[in-house]
């Protein structure tokens, strides 16, 4: 999230707005709900916590409902994970992607 996410904004958000680099170094409960919807501004529980809703993402539409883009500090510790995307400014080289994906497991393994 470091740098500019104007990019990165346009490309997620149909509606409203991304979560900023503070929101997400803060953990702050915000979300932005995958489908086009009325709820920018509502709330949501997930795992006992009340979440803002503060975009939408209707690009891509996805039969579940379920879907939503948040800072990953904000998860409650009872969530399960199915999906982690990550969504980057630059490509990464063969032996960066290695290198992440490494990182990645290592972190999720602990």
């Amino acid at each position: 999230m470091r740098g500019d996410n104007k990019g990165l904004e346009n490309s997620l958000v149909s509606g409203g707005r991304v979560f900023t680099e503070e929101e997400f170094y803060k953990g702050e409960k915000v979300l932005v709900l995958m489908g086009k919807n009325e709820y920018i501004d509502g709330k949501v529980s997930l795992g006992g916590d009340d979440y803002t809703i503060i975009g939408e993402n209707s690009f891509f539409q996805d039969d579940e409902d379920s879907n939503f883009i948040m800072p990953f500090l904000s998860l409650p510790d009872s969530s399960y994970i199915r999906h982690i995307v990550f969504y980057l400014n630059i490509p990464l080289n063969e032996k960066e992607h290695n290198k992440l994906s490494e990182l990645i497991l290592t972190k999720l393994d602990s």
